[in-house]
This record gives C-alpha cells, sequence and structure tokens, in this order.
C-alpha cells in the first residue's frame, strides 16, 4: 500500500474510545521525536526533577536528578547544587516495596487497560484491592487476540506516607524501576503540575515549530535542486532545437560556396567515387571533404591495392595483419 507523508505518521491512531486532542498532540510529539534527528530530540537539556531512591545508594553513587529536552527526551544527570531546592522530587521506590505481576488480557482491552487490570485486581493482588494502587509498564502482544501486561502493586500507606512527609508538596512523581534515560517503568503517582501541558507544552510547541521549519527549509532545497534541474534539461532542449533549426535553414538555403570550395554536387560525386573505389578490407573512421577532393582515415589490411584515384598513406598499427591508413580522393582532372 501507498504511503505518503512522514514514516512516523503511519502509526497506529490512539484508540477512539479514549480519542482526545491531549491524546492526539501526545501521539504527534511522540511521532515527532522519533523521526526527529538526534541533535533535534535532545536541544534544550533542563532539569526537571531531582531524583531521590528509597533503595539505599552505593557509597560512591553521585546524588542525580533528571533533565528533560524540548521534545520531552529524559536522561539521568549529576545533581547541580544552585537548581537543587528549586526543583520538585522524583521518588524512585525500593524494590521490596513493589509487587510485580504480569496479566494475560484480551487485546480489546487496550482501549480501557486500567478499568481491565481494576476489575482483576482482587484476583492477582497479594493484598485486598482496596489498599493497593497499581500501575501498568510494557504490554505487548503475548499470542493470537491477547496482551501480555505488566503490573506492579503497591501499598496505598506507602504513597500516603511520602505525601504526608515534610517533601510531600514537593513531590511530583512516585514510581519504581528507573532506567539510565531517567524514566520510571511504572508509575504510581504524577501530580497534576507533572501531568499538566502548561510550561511543557509551550516548549514542544516551540520544537515542533523549529522542527517544521527544518522540514520546510529542506523541501526548499530539495524543490530548488529540482526546479535548477528542469530548468537545465529546458535549457539543453532549447538549445537542440535551435541546432535543429539552424541546420534545417542551413540545407534550405545553403550559403554561398567559396570559389575555393566544391559545390554540393561535387561533394556528391567525390563519396560516391570514394565508396565506389574502395577495395574490401578497409574500415574507415573519419570522412572529411577538402577542396583537393574526399579525405578519409581508418584500417585497412595489409598489401591492399589502392586504384589509382586513391592517394593513400599507410603506417603499422599495433593490430596484427592491419595497418592505420589515410587517403583521399583525386579530382578527376588531377595530375
Amino acid at each position: 500500500m501507498l504511503q505518503m507523508g512522514p514514516a512516523f505518521l503511519h502509526r497506529p491512531l490512539p484508540g477512539l474510545a479514549s480519542f482526545s486532542l491531549a491524546r492526539v498532540w501526545e501521539w504527534f510529539v511522540e511521532g515527532l521525536a522519533i523521526a526527529a534527528p538526534k541533535p533535534l530530540r535532545e536541544a534544550g537539556w533542563r532539569p526537571a526533577y531531582r531524583l531521590i531512591r528509597r533503595n539505599p545508594p552505593a557509597d560512591d553513587a553521585p546524588p542525580l536528578m533528571i533533565e528533560r529536552s524540548l521534545l520531552g527526551e529524559a536522561r539521568l544527570a549529576p545533581r547541580r547544587v544552585e537548581s537543587e531546592a528549586a526543583l520538585p522530587l522524583a521518588i524512585e521506590l525500593a524494590a521490596n516495596d513493589v509487587f510485580e505481576t504480569r496479566v494475560d488480557l484480551p487485546a480489546a482491552a487496550r482501549v480501557a487497560l486500567r478499568e481491565a487490570i481494576a476489575h482483576r485486581l482482587e484476583s492477582f493482588s497479594p493484598l485486598p484491592a482496596s489498599d493497593v494502587d497499581f500501575a501498568i509498564g510494557r504490554v505487548a502482544p503475548s499470542r493470537a487476540g491477547r496482551l501480555d501486561v505488566q503490573v506492579a502493586i503497591i501499598r496505598k500507606r506507602t504513597i500516603g506516607e511520602l505525601l504526608q512527609s515534610p517533601q510531600g508538596p514537593r513531590i511530583e512523581l512516585v514510581g519504581a524501576e528507573a532506567d539510565e534515560r531517567g524514566s520510571f517503568r511504572y508509575v504510581f503517582h504524577m501530580s497534576a503540575r507533572a501531568g499538566s501541558n502548561g510550561g511543557r507544552a509551550l516548549f514542544r510547541a516551540i520544537a515542533i515549530a523549529a522542527a517544521a521549519s527544518i522540514c520546510a527549509v529542506g523541501a526548499s532545497v530539495q524543490l530548488d535542486r529540482r526546479i535548477e534541474a528542469i530548468t537545465a534539461h529546458e535549457a539543453a532542449l532549447i538549445a537542440a532545437l535551435r541546432e535543429e533549426k539552424d541546420l534545417a535553414r542551413f540545407l534550405a538555403e545553403p550559403p554561398a560556396t567559396p570559389p575555393s570550395m566544391r559545390s554540393f554536387d561535387r561533394i556528391a560525386e567525390d563519396l560516391t567515387r570514394l565508396s565506389m573505389d574502395l577495395p574490401d578490407g578497409v574500415w574507415l573512421e573519419e570522412i572529411s571533404i577538402t577542396p583537393e577532393g574526399a579525405a578519409a582515415r581508418g584500417y585497412a589490411r595489409q598489401g591492399l591495392q589502392w586504384p589509382n584515384g586513391i592517394a593513400a598513406t599507410t603506417t603499422p598499427s599495433d593490430r596484427p595483419g592491419i595497418d592505420a591508413v589515410a587517403f583521399r580522393c583525386l579530382k578527376e582532372d588531377a595530375p
């Protein structure tokens, strides 16, 4: 099937059951981040969160923060003291705070995945469903018509204790298993500020405008090159037509022949006589007409006898049994 436009636009659209402008916006920005070159995806790094790990860090592990680019790319970076006080907090839960499991669901549950898992939470949670919260991780097809969903479960009390601590007002993200890019595999809590489109939407809009400008410049360059190629082709066609026109005019109205040149009729006679007088075993490469008669050059077998009307000059060639030859057909009145 023919696909038009950027490749990232051919990804599946958000499900109709959860269709919204916000989802479409996220889908477009995600696709743009996929299609954009790496320097653009990683432009504009800025501190986003101070990372606090409930797992005991190694003694030599430096304190970290999470940085984000204009297009939402994340990475871990050494914490800078000057920005530490103003940064919101991202909490990475300890491994013993989280219970992980896998749930097999029908593929149709993808459009309302959280509701489907909540409906079955009691069947796979080690604690009563009213006492726990859950987060969804990787979702992948397992077999025909089924989904393999990774789910993490945590006590609600753990989240409550974090949010009620002295640092609670600054906590915007609570998750588990942060990777080297600073992205949580499971997110249990996200504040309204962290999930809002405020400043982030502005940065992304600027990034999208910059990417669109780059695409427009690239398209303009390609269009200019195409126009140049078409213009050059048209110029070549016009030049060829002019040559054809000049040739037609020359044949229709031949210029006056100078006294030293032979008439066209005599030229035709010379060519006819040359073709008739040449012996077998001659290969012509070039024929020219001079005031003295028709002249030619090429190759001939060694030992050929030339007619009286042809003055031939032979020289050895690099081909066995073949000589290079230059000859001319003398005028009939030539001595």
